[in-house]
C-alpha cells in the first residue's frame, strides 16, 4: 500500500510541472484606438484573445494604421502549418506621439525572423520603435504581482496529507 501511495505521489508531483493550459492569449489593441487600455489593459479588463491566424492578421492591421512600412514587417504566410506564437508589446515613436501596440505574433526570440529586431531597425525621421518586447507568459505581457496558486501543488498537499495519516 506505501509503494502505491508513493507512486500516486511521484505522479501528482510530475503533473505539478506540465502545463495543461491551451494557447497563449494576448492582448491586441492599439493605442492609436483606445489609448488608456491599451496601455494598461489589466486595470481596464481588455480581454486577451488566443493567438492564431486571425489574431495575428489582427496583429498586421494594427501595424498598418502606426506606419504602412509595417505591413512588410507583420505579414506572416502561415498556409495550413501550425507555428509557435507569443504575446508583442511594443512602443513606437511617431513624430512626438508614443504609439502601444500589442498582439500577437510569431515566437522568434532572436535572427532575421524576430519582429523586435525588425521594428527596431526600421526607422524614418518619423518614426522609431523605443520598446518592442516579445512574451509568452499567461497573463499577456503584464505581470501584476497576483499569482494564483497552481492546481498542481493542491493536489499534492493532498496527497502528502493523505499519506500522512496511511502511514501513521
Amino acid at each position: 500500500m506505501a509503494k502505491l501511495v508513493e507512486l500516486i505521489v511521484c505522479t501528482f508531483w510530475i503533473l505539478c510541472f506540465v502545463d495543461f493550459t491551451k494557447a497563449i492569449e494576448c492582448y491586441t489593441c492599439s493605442s492609436l484606438m483606445d489609448r488608456e487600455s491599451c496601455e494598461k489593459p489589466e486595470k481596464y479588463n481588455v480581454p486577451r484573445k488566443v493567438c492564431n491566424k486571425t489574431s495575428l492578421n489582427d496583429t498586421l492591421n494594427l501595424a498598418k494604421d502606426i506606419d504602412k512600412g509595417f505591413s512588410s514587417i507583420f505579414e506572416v504566410e502561415l498556409g495550413n502549418h501550425i507555428v509557435p506564437t507569443t504575446c508583442l508589446k511594443q512602443i513606437t515613436m511617431v513624430g512626438e506621439k508614443h504609439i502601444i501596440l500589442r498582439g500577437c505574433q510569431l515566437l522568434a526570440l532572436s535572427g532575421n525572423l524576430n519582429v523586435c529586431n525588425k521594428v527596431k531597425k526600421y526607422a524614418t525621421d518619423n518614426l522609431r520603435t523605443s520598446f518592442c518586447e516579445l512574451c509568452n507568459t499567461k497573463d499577456g505581457c503584464n505581470s501584476s504581482g497576483y499569482h494564483p496558486l497552481h492546481f498542481g501543488w493542491i493536489l499534492l498537499s493532498l496527497i502528502n496529507s493523505i499519506r500522512y495519516v496511511i502511514n501513521t
